[in-house]
């Protein structure tokens, strides 16, 4: 991953080369620390680095050992309708085949981006101009929001987010403001060596120096929709946060959220849509 520079995942094969699952930067970073957890963080940073260095990180490790993403196949011929159902499950990511082979990854943040630009084509511009709190999506939200202090280490951070089996988590206030968010994403140069020291850093900290959401993406209950779904795809997130009048979250939108909303009103989107 590190040699080809990829950032987001890298799909998995058998000796026969059939896709049998979907691991990303986070997943080799949340297994990194598990075979590492008895020692202090100083010394973390230090033993990743140079196990890295010297090819021992992962050297008597078996790729099967790893936590990977469960695998969800796609046609490249499926119509629109089917593919959003399999996202409504909480899947990031699915294979495109064409016949037997492997020809794509689409993500949901590519669907999203879709959604956004054809609300009209695909006669969701009514379900678009509900806003947060009369679509429903405020009262299914969970109320009790994965998050940090901002003083948290970056340990910690990946720990809670693994522990809660979640790719992102809120960075909060001693208030209980929200200050930003941390996602699998922002911690993606962690596949680089060079910059393990960032794990030294607090959630603030880090925040300011790496994460490519410092200032978090918000909306209020009034907030529409269409406006929604505008803001996730533009900045490329898989959440954003529902805030009260004092910057507290009160809920957090996912693009899983969005999609079971969309499939809802399924009778209003053309199966044929390709």
């Amino acid at each position: 991953m590190m040699k080809a520079k990829c950032l987001q995942s890298i799909v998995v094969t058998d000796e026969d080369k059939t896709p049998i699952g979907i691991l990303d930067s986070l997943d080799l970073a949340l297994h990194a620390l598990q075979l590492r957890s008895s020692i202090s963080q100083k010394e973390l940073v230090l033993s990743f680095e140079t196990s890295l260095f010297e090819g021992k990180l992962f050297s008597s490790e078996k790729l099967k050992n790893v936590r990977k993403k469960e695998l969800v196949k796609v046609s490249k011929n499926d119509p629109l309708l089917k593919v959003l159902r399999k996202f409504t499950y909480g899947t990031h990511r699915a294979v495109v085949m064409e016949d037997s082979l492997l020809v794509n990854i689409i993500s949901q943040s590519d669907i999203t981006s879709y959604l956004a630009k054809h609300t009209s084509d695909l006669e969701l511009k009514y379900v678009m101009e509900l806003n947060v709190h009369t679509s429903g999506l405020l009262d299914m939200s969970p109320k009790d929001i994965v998050s940090i202090d901002e003083y948290a280490s970056m340990m910690e951070a990946l720990t809670v987010m693994t522990e809660n089996n979640v790719e992102g988590i809120a960075v909060v206030s001693k208030e209980g403001k929200l200050l930003g968010n941390i996602s699998a994403t922002d911690i993606q140069p962690l596949s680089d060596a060079s910059n393990f020291k960032y794990l030294n850093l607090n959630a603030l900290q880090f925040m300011k120096l790496v994460s490519k959401h410092s200032t978090p993406v918000t909306c209020f209950p009034t907030t529409n929709l269409d406006t929604v779904l505008l803001r996730m795809a533009l900045n490329r997130v898989h959440r954003l946060y529902i805030i009260g009048d004092n910057s507290k979250p009160i809920g957090v939108l996912s693009l899983t959220d969005i999609m079971k909303l969309c499939l809802r009103h399924a009778s209003i989107i053309p199966t044929s849509t390709q």
